[in-house]
């Protein structure tokens, strides 16, 4: 059963040490919406990644789940404590092109999580979820599940972080898979349109580069 505190936790330390970060690494004038929030994601996620990646070498799996997110809670909430006031730019948008841009990045999170679930091939049935069951288990240096005495040097972020969702919040873990299908298409969606906002392309020829890069994913 899915755990809604776990998840709302996770949530709430990924995001929060995300946003701080992204406030930081991003220039006052890029902090619109459209910039923050991919930001915030991508950041918030990828850091918990990483360091649990480090950390879970050193200290069992089951553990080192809940250590590095409370040690991103800790972060956020000091720097967030001692930056008091976090601003943030004016989009520059219509109501009505806020509306459209909103609607559309829904749209192909929602879409794009759907198909994942639909298209399940045999490469997720018969090694990306068996690989994120093991790690969820404790296969930390990560082993190949075919191969026990190879080690996977790289490219299984993705497990890894589904295998953490299983621990903290019991998310099933094809579940997960879909899930962040869907969440990372919307945030490349949102990305693509700030960049070519950013390189001072208008509002409809920034969302047509939205489309393309979601029709070419």
């Amino acid at each position: 059963m899915i755990n809604i505190f776990g998840l709302l936790l996770f949530a709430a330390a990924t995001l929060g040490f995300g946003l701080i970060t992204a406030v930081y690494v991003l220039p006052r004038s890029m902090r619109q919406w459209f910039a923050v929030v991919p930001v915030t994601l991508i950041l918030g996620i990828h850091s918990y990644i990483f360091f649990l990646n480090i950390v879970a070498r050193w200290i069992p799996f089951s553990i080192a789940v809940w250590l590095v997110l409370a040690a991103m809670v800790v972060v956020a909430g000091v720097v967030s404590l001692r930056r008091k006031v976090i601003s943030f730019a004016a989009d520059g948008l219509r109501q009505h092109e806020r509306t459209i841009l909103i609607a559309f990045t829904l749209i192909g999170l929602v879409v794009s999580g759907f198909v994942a679930y639909l298209t399940h091939g045999d490469d997720l049935s018969l090694v990306r979820l068996p690989l994120a069951g093991t790690i969820s288990d404790g296969n930390i240096p990560v082993r190949d599940p075919a191969d026990p005495d190879a080690l996977i040097a790289y490219h299984y972020a993705p497990e890894l972080l589904i295998a953490a969702l299983d621990r903290i919040a019991g998310v099933p873990l094809w579940l997960s898979y879909d899930k962040f299908t869907g969440v990372f298409t919307g945030v490349s969606v949102l990305m693509a349109f700030f960049l070519a906002y950013a390189l001072g392309f208008r509002f409809w020829s920034s969302l047509l580069a939205s489309v393309l890069f979601l029709y070419g994913s």
